[in-house]
């Protein structure tokens, strides 16, 4: 059901690293480690998506640089 939510909302960025000739669709989940990471997670593995761990103590200007 996640990987579905997922792919039919098209939640996942595509991102572009020229240097390793890679193309990768990415998604950043910011949550505590709890169930519902790990599904979403699992889930991004499921549909060949790459997961990005955002954590609140990154601060807010880090975040933002991340997400951008």
């Amino acid at each position: 059901m996640v990987a579905n939510i997922i792919q039919n909302k098209e939640l996942a960025q595509d991102v572009e690293d020229t240097s390793f000739n890679l193309k990768l669709k990415t998604i950043g989940i910011c949550s505590i480690n709890k169930e519902d990471w790990l599904v979403t997670d699992l889930a991004c593995n499921m549909i060949n998506v790459a997961s990005v761990a955002l954590y609140d103590t990154l601060g807010s200007e880090m975040l933002n640089i991340i997400l951008d």
